[in-house]
C-alpha cells in the first residue's frame, strides 16, 4: 500500500514538472531563426556583371552576404549547347565551393569559362 502511495506521489511531481509554461519550447526555436533571418537579409547584397563568352555576353547576379558567395545565377548567355552552356552549371557550384571566382576552368570551355569568372569577379565587386 505504501508503494503504490509513493508511486502516485512520484508520479504527480513528474507530471507537475512537466507542466505547461507561458511559451513552448518550440515557439522560442521558431522565434529564434526569425530574428536571425532578418539579420542575414539585412547584410545580403546582390552585384550584376557582363563578359564576353564564346557565343556571346554572359550575364550573371551574385548573392553575397558578407564575404561568402550565397547564390549565383546565370542570367543570360548564348553559349553553345553540350559545351560552354552545359559548363555554366559546374562553374557555378565550383565557385560557391570555393567561395571564389579563382576556380579551373572547364576543359573545352575556355573561353566560356574565363568569362565566367571575369563576370563574377566583378559582380562580386559590385555586390560589396
Amino acid at each position: 500500500m505504501k508503494k503504490n502511495i509513493f508511486l502516485v506521489g512520484a508520479l504527480a511531481l513528474v507530471l507537475a514538472a512537466c507542466g505547461n509554461s507561458d511559451k513552448k519550447p518550440a515557439e522560442e526555436k521558431a522565434e529564434a531563426p526569425a530574428a536571425e533571418e532578418k539579420a542575414e537579409e539585412a547584410t545580403e547584397k546582390t552585384g550584376t556583371a557582363t563578359a564576353a563568352g564564346y557565343g556571346g555576353d554572359i550575364k550573371l547576379t551574385v548573392t553575397m552576404e558578407g564575404d561568402k558567395i550565397k547564390d549565383i545565377a546565370v542570367d543570360e548567355h548564348k553559349e553553345s549547347e553540350g559545351i560552354g552552356a552545359d559548363a555554366l552549371p559546374k562553374l557555378v557550384e565550383e565557385a560557391k565551393k570555393a567561395n571564389s571566382a579563382e576556380i579551373e576552368n572547364v576543359s573545352g570551355a575556355t573561353v566560356t569559362s574565363e568569362a565566367f569568372k571575369a563576370a563574377l569577379k566583378d559582380a562580386m565587386e559590385a555586390a560589396k
